[in-house]
């Protein structure tokens, strides 16, 4: 059991970075959780596969958000997450 949760670890710090350094490579106008799910995935997952995404993404991005790391904005009914 303890080998499986460090591999729970490795998985969630190499998602993180990922995360992180697509946020760190946006425009400076943010990006939103969709934009780094087709990033990693591109158009591989089925709708159902997309959604489960968009919550691990978002999870990591409210992560990061609460430590202080990145923003949030909500603009026109779109949020976009920035450094």
């Amino acid at each position: 059991m303890p080998q499986r949760i460090g591999q729970f670890q490795v998985h969630h710090d190499e998602r993180l970075a990922g995360v992180r350094a697509r946020v760190a490579s946006g425009d400076g106008g943010g990006v939103t959780a969709y934009e780094i799910v087709k990033h990693f995935w591109g158009d591989a997952l089925s709708t159902h596969e997309v959604r489960f995404a968009l919550v691990e993404v978002v999870a990591h991005l409210e992560y990061m958000r609460l430590r202080g790391e990145i923003s949030r904005e909500d603009r026109e009914g779109v949020r976009r997450y920035a450094l």
